[in-house]
C-alpha cells in the first residue's frame, strides 16, 4: 500500500526532527577546555586543534571521563607540598535549559617539583553525571604532561627550588660568621687568661 505525499511529508520531518535532538544527545565531550596558570600567555583553550582522540585521552587522564586508558590514582588527601598550581576549566554541553555555570567543571592541577602531577576536583554541582570518583585527589598518569604538551602547551613549570637553595646557602653563611666569630672571641679569653696567670 503506498504511502500518501502527506505522510510522506510528515514521516520525513519527524525523522528529521528526531536526527536533531539525537544531536546533542550523542555528541561526546566538553564544549569547551580552557588551562591556566603560571608560565602561560593568558588561558589556553585546550579545544583548538586537538584530535578526538586527544580530548578523549585527556578526559581520562584527569579523571573526567571514565573510559579506557590512563586513569589517575586516588590518593586518601592532599600532601604537604602541593606545587605550581594550574587549574583546567571545563564547560559541558549539558541538558538543554542549564546556565554555563551550572555547566562549569573546574579541576586543579600542582606540578611537583619531580616533575609529578595531583589532581584535585573540588565537589561542585555541575559534576553530577561526569561518573564516580571524580570527586578528590588524585596522581596524574605519568602521560598527562604529554597529552598537554601536544596538545600545544609548553611544559608545566615545577616549582623552583632556587629560593629553598638560597636560604640554605645563607643559613650556611651566618653559621660560618659565627662560628669564626666564636673561635675569636674564644682566642682572645685564653690569651687574656694565660697572661693573667703568667
Amino acid at each position: 500500500m503506498l504511502m500518501s505525499a502527506n505522510n510522506i511529508v510528515v514521516t520525513c520531518l519527524i525523522a528529521l526532527a528526531l536526527a536533531l535532538v539525537a544531536i546533542p544527545a550523542s555528541a561526546k565531550g566538553p564544549e569547551s577546555a580552557v588551562i591556566t596558570g603560571p608560565g602561560l600567555d593568558g588561558p589556553q583553550q585546550l579545544m583548538e586543534g586537538a584530535s578526538e582522540e586527544e580530548l578523549t585521552l585527556l578526559m581520562e587522564q584527569t579523571g573526567l571521563w571514565y573510559g579506557t586508558g590512563d586513569l589517575p590514582a586516588p590518593v586518601e588527601e592532599a600532601p604537604g607540598d602541593l606545587g605550581t598550581q594550574y587549574a583546567i576549566t571545563w564547560i559541558s554541553f549539558g541538558p538543554p535549559g542549564l546556565s554555563v555555570e551550572d555547566r562549569t567543571i573546574v579541576q586543579h592541577l600542582f606540578v611537583q617539583s619531580d616533575g609529578s602531577m595531583l589532581i584535585h576536583t573540588p565537589e561542585q554541582a555541575s559534576l553530577q553525571g561526569w561518573g564516580e570518583g571524580v570527586i578528590g585527589w588524585f596522581v596524574a598518569p605519568p602521560g598527562l604532561a604529554d597529552t598537554l604538551v601536544r596538545m600545544g602547551l609548553p611544559p608545566l613549570e615545577a616549582p623552583t627550588t632556587q629560593a629553598s637553595g638560597g636560604i640554605k646557602v645563607l643559613s650556611g653563611l651566618v653559621a660560618a660568621v659565627f662560628a669564626g666569630l666564636a673561635w675569636v672571641v674564644t682566642r682572645r679569653v685564653r690569651t687574656r687568661r694565660s697572661e693573667v696567670w703568667a
